[in-house]
């Protein structure tokens, strides 16, 4: 038996006793506490529009945080846009420690976004887009470095460029071991430049992808999907499918994997601790999770429920972290639209050796004892008040009747919650086994799939290096089987081929010679 299986086997060996200990029947548990709680100073602030997590940053052992506020200017004075930085604690601090805010002369377009370590310092960077009143129909992006000395100077500007551009983290694409930045052009040209940090940061262009046909290549999601410890992202048109590129030491500029998931964006979380980080995005109905792989399946492995909305439809997918400790990485839901008067509802989803598709607490917008209104997003944080256990933000941006102040929620972090035995979803994958022989081939192979389980059907997808599907097919497995494979109808060169289940993806090179 492979290392793999055993690997997956011993995992549900050692979590084996928490099945055991919960029990089957599930009972209502109390909400998170909540460590921080406040609201903008002025109607239409919408303070907490979006929420982004800044590490620690005056190295007090307390995550900080940011906050977006993204008021118009030329409303009123109190309507400023703001990027807002405030210091972790016990208790989290209540005031901004650092403001940046629009002024007669500038726009904060989009406020401001953590940008991870560019220069490798240990400490979290961020940007701030700025569109000047004499230019309007353009903007240039601040860079500045984060840490104990950070002051208000921007460090690096990037050029200016159309309004319709956003700069966001993609982890390390090139695995140097320092984080890089894309900076995505919409109009008129669909450019997507990627900066690699470096201890001699620049302002310069190391990765180019243009697109003058407007296919939009803009990342709807980031992550490491494949666990080789290069930042990954997923971009393309919304139909028909959209494309894997995979960072590594010199990343390619064509997608490795095309993918034949419509999806409007999503989260990035290691849900099932793999290593690989999952994707969970939103379909047509509730979210779907797609474990990390080598080569991702069309096919999700999960599907979250989210009871209550009439068309199950997601608005808002994030990562909140380890929320509950316990070594997965946990999600939540949120719905902005599911009533007339949009006040919204969220839901936790936790990670963990069973993937449990009924979230393990919801809020409600308008409720007590929170009576939160309009609740819009949500962010990872990590541990804000020191007790060792990853916290999360709620944002939301209430509603007319409220002012639009906005209003951010941080709630702590809690042991107590688990995956209730009672409501158990797909098993995370106990791997499959898959080998190919002869491999080279230029007439019949052989497939031999092995798992511990009677899996049932199994489903197999051959790809092409360009990520394009060139045949797929199922068949019945049990423990261990053989299927023959004629490859006469491929021509000659590399192909992966993909073996998955509902819980389980595997793949194998096969060279076709001929």
């Amino acid at each position: 038996m492979s290392t793999r299986i055993l690997s997956a086997f011993n995992l549900m060996k050692r979590v084996g006793f928490v099945f055991l200990f919960l029990g089957g029947t599930v009972h209502a548990q109390p909400l998170p506490d909540v460590l921080w709680d406040h609201s903008g100073d002025g109607n239409h602030t919408q303070f907490g529009y979006r929420i982004y997590s800044l590490g620690d940053q005056n190295d007090d052992g307390y995550a900080d945080w940011a906050v977006n506020a993204i008021g118009e200017y030329n409303e009123s004075p109190e309507n400023e846009a703001r990027f807002l930085l405030f210091h972790g604690g016990n208790p989290p601090e209540a005031t901004p420690y650092m403001s940046f805010i629009s002024d007669p002369d500038i726009y904060l377009r989009h406020g401001g976004q953590s940008l991870g370590d560019i220069n490798g310092d240990g400490y979290q960077d961020w940007g701030i887009e700025v569109t000047f009143v004499t230019a309007p129909d353009s903007q240039i992006t601040r860079i500045y470095l984060g840490g104990p000395e950070s002051d208000t100077n921007p460090d690096y500007v990037l050029d200016s460029r159309p309004l319709d551009s956003w700069i966001d983290p993609l982890g390390d694409f090139n695995g140097d071991g320092y984080d890089d930045i894309y900076h995505y052009e919409t109009n008129p040209n669909d450019i997507l430049d990627v900066y690699f940090g470096s201890a001699d940061f620049d302002t310069f262009p190391d990765w180019v992808r243009y697109n003058p046909n407007n296919q939009n290549i803009f990342p709807t999601v980031t992550g490491d999907f494949n666990g080789d410890g290069y930042g990954d992202f997923i971009a393309g048109p919304l139909i028909p499918e959209r494309g894997f590129y995979f960072g590594g030491p010199e990343p390619d500029t064509l997608p490795r994997q095309s993918w034949g998931i419509g999806s409007l964006g999503g989260a990035a979380a290691d849900m099932n601790g793999d290593g690989r980080d999952d994707i969970v995005t939103r379909l047509q109905a509730g979210a779907s999770v797609f474990f990390g792989s080598d080569i991702v399946s069309d096919t999700p492995n999960a599907t979250l429920n989210f009871a209550g909305c009439p068309d199950g439809s997601v608005d808002e997918l994030n990562g909140i972290g380890d929320f509950n400790d316990d070594g997965y990485d946990d999600v939540m839901a949120i719905i902005w639209h599911c009533d007339l008067a949009n006040w919204g509802r969220m839901g936790v989803y936790l990670g963990g050796p069973w993937i449990n598709t009924d979230p393990v607490f919801t809020i409600e917008g308008r409720e007590p004892p929170l009576n939160l209104i309009g609740i819009f997003t949500s962010k990872a944080l990590g541990d804000v008040d020191g007790d060792g256990v990853d916290d999360f933000a709620v944002g939301c941006v209430n509603d007319n009747n409220d002012g639009r102040r906005g209003r951010v929620v941080i709630f702590a972090g809690d042991t107590t919650y688990h995956v209730p035995i009672g409501k158990v979803g797909p098993v995370v994958p106990v791997d499959l086994a898959l080998s190919i022989y002869p491999n080279p081939v230029n007439g019949m192979a052989t497939l031999d799939i092995i798992s511990e389980l009677a899996v049932g059907q199994v489903g197999i997808i051959v790809y092409n290096l360009l990520g394009q599907t060139v045949d797929r097919f199922t068949v019945n497995a049990s423990y261990q089987s053989q299927f023959s494979y004629d490859v006469s109808r491929l021509a000659s060169g590399n192909y992966i081929v993909q073996a998955y289940t509902n819980t389980s993806i595997f793949a194998r090179k096969l060279v076709v010679l001929k």
